[in-house]
């Protein structure tokens, strides 16, 4: 007899699912850490920008360059708000599917686990299976053996 487990379609679909989520959570990653670069080379040049305009103070602005240097600089900020916000949520989908994997990995262990105990158990019943049928040959051979002696000894 051949053991089938019959959850094993169910297993299998659980590993393919925690394959498409490993796949996913990388995927997710690399967004999250391609937004952190963003908002790092966005905040280098917001740097940049201010160095500039403080030398530029120094040295004497007017003040419409001054207004459109602030007025760039409020815009900026907003860009960056929404940047972080984005990052924000790049993190959320991150732990999410963190959370995801975790439990359709639990998930597949416990299937994995219960089908290791059903082969545990498939075997154990061939096992008595087999010593069965092997104490029955015993027992016929025991019973053929004493037929024959008896019947050796009624000739003799």
């Amino acid at each position: 007899m051949k053991f089938r487990f019959n959850l094993q379609s169910l297993l299998n679909w659980k590993g393919s699912l925690e394959e498409e989520s490993r796949l996913t959570l990388a995927r997710e990653n690399h967004q999250l850490r391609k937004k952190e670069k963003e908002i790092r080379q966005f905040l280098d040049q917001r740097e940049a920008n201010d160095f500039h305009l403080r030398t530029r103070l120094e040295t004497g602005l007017l003040a419409w360059d001054y207004s459109i240097h602030k007025q760039f600089a409020e815009e900026d900020y907003w860009t960056l708000v929404r940047m972080e916000s984005q990052k924000r949520v790049n993190e959320k989908r991150v732990g999410e599917e963190r959370d995801r994997l975790t439990r359709l990995m639990r998930e597949r262990r416990i299937l994995e686990k219960l089908r290791e105990n059903r082969f545990r158990s498939f075997l154990n019943e061939q096992e008595k299976e087999e010593q069965k049928q092997l104490d029955e040959m015993a027992l016929r051979n025991l019973q053929g053996l004493e037929e024959f002696s008896n019947s050796f000894e009624e000739t003799s």
